[in-house]
């Protein structure tokens, strides 16, 4: 766990730091998930880490599509559901948003139920995944699964305003404050009804 917080730090700094110093905060960030992963390859955090370094990255400083498939392909072996939404997320960074489609309709097939599908899909497709959403969130058990519930709540909102319905749209951003009282992306959004 060391490992995946030293790259993440590294991985900031190299984001704020000047060009000349950048490549090599950036190798320290690709050799502390290398050795996270190394270390613990059941960590899908660190593996996503370094897959989206993979992705982020030059080829001169060790970035490679090789690279990223070969992390959402052992993801996907962990995580099913997990795998999914990584290789829709890769796909997409193609422009090859036919493989992305089929990757989250996937992921929609065997999870039907997994608000992180409908939560994947809010941002993007926004119209089918109303009927989704709300099914999604009748049938997720609140439990410890508070800031999932203020999320999806805040994605149903969205799809909603998106399709003209203010008054349901406000309903559900106050749903999401009902999970999560800090929730700043709910509140800009009621702002703007």
């Amino acid at each position: 766990m060391t490992n995946l917080w030293l790259g993440r730090t590294y991985g900031r700094k190299a984001q704020a730091a000047n060009i000349f110093r950048n490549p090599g905060l950036a190798k320290k960030y690709q050799k502390y998930f290398e050795k996270a992963v190394e270390l613990d390859g059941d960590n899908l955090e660190a593996r996503a880490d370094l897959m989206q370094y993979y992705m982020q990255a030059p080829g001169s400083m060790g970035g490679s599509d090789s690279k990223v498939l070969e992390q959402a392909q052992a993801i996907r072996l962990r995580d099913k559901l997990q795998g999914f939404l990584i290789f829709a997320i890769f796909y997409e960074q193609q422009k090859d948003f036919n493989k992305a489609g089929k990757e989250l309709q996937s992921a929609i097939d065997i999870f039907p139920d997994s608000l992180k599908v409908y939560t994947a899909l809010s941002g993007k497709y926004l119209q089918p995944t109303e009927r989704g959403m709300h099914a999604c969130i009748a049938q997720n058990p609140v439990g410890d699964n508070y800031r999932d519930l203020s999320w999806a709540y805040f994605c149903l909102g969205q799809i909603l305003q998106f399709a003209e319905k203010k008054e349901a749209a406000k309903a559900a951003y106050q749903q999401a404050f009902k999970f999560d009282t800090e929730h700043k992306m709910a509140k800009k959004a009621l702002k703007k009804i």
